[in-house]
């Protein structure tokens, strides 16, 4: 599932406030080993910034995810189109990432559209 359960974990936790029952600390216990264990996998950094960094106002920690990702957007985009002699990086070799790989950069699209009015 390359990370699809913990994204999902993680969300949930990180996306309610604590009187709610909810645990932010363990929801980005979550993105960050979801991270770590599924690198390739875009769409568990992006999650970690929309559910957790975001709204916990982490300016520092967005940057650094954000910035890490956002500059390979382009790449990405290059790797999901099809063409008979595309060669891709390691990094987006995955086929079975592509609908995480698509949705991932959508959401960076949007993130970057209003990053401006987050902080």
């Amino acid at each position: 599932n390359f990370g699809a359960c913990d994204i999902f974990y993680g969300a949930y936790e990180a996306g309610r406030p604590a009187m709610l029952g909810g645990n932010p600390e363990k929801g980005k216990r979550y993105f960050l080993e979801a991270m770590e264990k599924w690198p390739a996998n875009w769409l568990t950094a992006v999650a970690y910034l929309q559910y957790y960094l975001i709204p916990m106002s982490d300016e520092e920690g967005f940057k650094e995810v954000f910035g890490k990702y956002y500059s390979k957007v382009d790449e990405l985009h290059k790797a999901l189109s099809w063409h008979p002699t595309r060669e891709t990086s390691d990094e987006f070799s995955e086929p079975k990432l592509g609908v995480y790989q698509a949705m991932a950069a959508e959401r960076l699209k949007i993130i970057n559209k209003y990053k401006d009015e987050l902080f």
